[in-house]
């Protein structure tokens, strides 16, 4: 219970780093222009590091050959693997803070987030345009709100559009355990791939494996 305890807590010390670091803006450092190994939104007034989905979506748009995303998407993903969701996203701690129910894990609609990430990718191409980020959640907490609060931003229809997804996916994260970090990040998805050949991450031994379900709460 006493190692139990103390990682939890290191937990909580990861995330709260995870979040200092998306939200380092308020010291003055300015863009540097980084990705963040996380959703996060470089639209943030605070923000100093860059969204790897949004940043993905502009390299497509722009027909640019994606070596420095690559790079760092294959660093994080070999170190952790999917172990950044939950340790050190932001969009992931908020996530946890709002699983009040512990519902049954429905692996069943665990796909749905690499379709939301091959999504993410054709509709770049397909309409030469940043759409996963007009919709993101991410963006509508980090950046439509904040700017809306300072007086820039408007209410008007792609304010309206964020706040309707923002507003569906917390619902959704206090009704099922990890809602979005389970069925419909792209980064997840993206990260995921790297889970059985990461350095650190969980490891299932089959033979002790009693069906409980509690490592998928």
């Amino acid at each position: 219970m006493k190692f139990a305890r103390r990682l939890h807590l290191f937990r909580r010390g990861t995330q709260s780093l995870g979040l200092l670091l998306g939200l380092l803006g308020f010291t003055g450092i300015g863009m540097t222009h980084l990705i963040f190994p996380g959703l996060h939104c470089y639209s943030c007034p605070l923000a100093v590091t860059v969204c790897p989905i949004g940043l993905m979506q502009n390299l497509i748009v722009n027909g640019t050959v994606p070596f420095y995303w690559m790079g760092f998407v294959a660093l994080y993903g070999l170190v952790l693997g999917r172990g950044f969701c939950g340790w050190f996203c932001p969009f992931g701690t908020l996530n946890d803070l709002l699983s009040f129910r512990k519902v049954r894990f429905l692996r069943a609609l665990s796909p749905l987030k690499f379709a939301v990430l091959v999504g993410t990718v054709v509709a770049a191409w397909r309409f030469g345009d940043t759409m996963f980020c007009k919709l993101c959640p991410a963006g509508g907490l980090e950046a439509s709100l904040p700017y809306f609060g300072l007086g820039v931003a408007k209410i008007n229809t792609p304010f309206l559009v964020h706040m309707g997804t923002l507003g569906a996916t917390l619902l959704g994260m206090v009704l099922i355990s990890r809602f979005w970090c389970r069925y419909l990040c792209p980064m997840g998805a993206l990260l995921s791939l790297f889970n059985r050949v990461s350095l650190f991450g969980l490891r299932l031994e089959a033979g002790k494996c009693t069906g409980c379900g509690v490592c998928a709460r």
